[in-house]
């Protein structure tokens, strides 16, 4: 959803001071912020970062297993 959509379909609640306190927005907006807020949380993760960054370099360096079946897959970590 365009966030000029999401304003446009928002409504703000004020407190008694006129200051804005709570807003409404449309439920495909939400569901799309919080899966924005969860990717958010996996990628500044210090453990996902240095995964990611490992398994860049070792793909980059050609150290990764191609497998065309899930039992091929089972057969190569039983050898290990």
């Amino acid at each position: 959803m365009k966030s000029a959509s999401i304003l446009k379909k928002t409504r703000i609640f004020r407190d008694s001071t006129g200051k804005p306190d709570e807003a409404l927005i449309p439920y495909e907006a939400y569901t799309e912020l919080l899966e924005a807020k969860i990717s958010q949380e996996i990628f500044v993760d210090k453990r996902t970062q240095s995964s990611l960054k490992r398994a860049y370099r070792e793909v980059k360096n050609g150290q990764f297993q191609d497998f065309n079946s899930a039992l091929g897959l089972i057969g190569w970590l039983k050898k290990k």
